[in-house]
C-alpha cells in the first residue's frame, strides 16, 4: 500500500543506505569498464545498463520533490509512522448501524448504513510477492466501498459484517486465502439471493 505524507510518497529507506547503493553501483560500472575495455558482449553491456540504470533511479528517488525517503528507525521516521497510523485509524469507524469513512480530511465523512447493503464480495489480489484479501461492499444509496486487510479496522469490519449479515459464510476468509495468487471471487451476500454469476454480471458488468 502506497503511503503519502504531506503530498509526498513515502519510501521507508534511509538516504545513507541509498548513497551506499549508488556507490556500489558506480563502483561496479567503473570496474566493468576497466575490465571490459575492448570486450564487446551482451552480458557486459546488459550489466552496465542494469547497474547504471539502478543508480539513476535511486538518484531520482533521492532528489524528487514527490518522494520522501525516511529512515524508519530515526526520530523523524517514528513520528511520521505514528502520524500515518493515526490517520489510517481515523479513515474508517465501525458502528452498529454502519460505517463512517473519511477518505479526504478536507471533505465530510461518508456514512454507509448496513440496512442499505445490497451485496458483498470477497476476493484476493495478487501483489506479486504476496496476496491481499479484499472486500467489496455495494450499497443502494452509495458507491461501492472497497476495503482490504491492510486497513487497521479490517477485523472490526468483518466482525460487524458477520453480525449484521448472519448469512455470510463464516469460513469465507480462509477459503479465499488458498491457493495463493488466485482471485477466488466469492459472493458473501446478495439481497435478492442472486447466484455468483448473476451477481457478478449485475454489480461488475462482466462474468470475468
Amino acid at each position: 500500500m502506497q503511503e503519502v505524507y504531506q503530498g509526498r510518497r513515502v519510501i521507508w529507506q534511509s538516504k545513507a543506505n541509498q548513497l551506499l547503493t549508488i556507490g556500489v553501483c558506480f563502483l561496479f560500472v567503473a570496474v566493468s569498464i576497466w575490465l571490459g575495455a575492448g570486450y564487446n558482449s551482451f552480458a557486459f553491456w546488459l550489466g552496465m545498463l542494469l547497474l547504471g540504470g539502478s543508480a539513476v533511479v535511486i538518484l531520482y528517488r533521492m532528489f524528487s520533490p514527490d518522494i520522501l525517503l525516511v529512515d524508519p528507525n530515526s526520530e523523524q521516521g517514528r513520528a511520521i509512522r505514528k502520524e500515518l497510523d493515526n490517520a489510517l485509524l481515523e479513515q474508517i469507524s465501525v458502528y452498529e448501524d454502519g460505517l463512517l469513512v473519511r477518505e479526504n480530511p478536507d471533505l465530510p465523512a461518508r456514512h454507509f448504513a448496513w440496512r442499505n447493503l445490497t451485496a458483498a464480495f470477497g476476493y484476493k489480489i495478487d501483489l506479486y510477492s504476496s496476496d491481499e484479501i479484499c472486500l467489496d461492499l455495494f450499497w443502494a444509496d452509495a458507491p461501492r466501498l472497497i476495503l482490504s486487510e491492510s486497513m487497521p479496522q479490517w477485523l472490526a469490519v468483518l466482525a460487524e459484517l458477520q453480525k449484521q449479515v448472519p448469512t455470510v459464510p463464516p469460513g469465507w476468509y480462509a477459503d479465499i486465502s488458498v491457493p495463493a495468487f488466485e482471485t477466488k471471487l466469492t459472493l458473501l451476500f446478495e439481497k435478492d439471493g442472486l447466484s455468483l454469476p448473476e451477481a457478478e454480471q449485475l454489480y461488475y458488468g462482466s462474468k470475468g
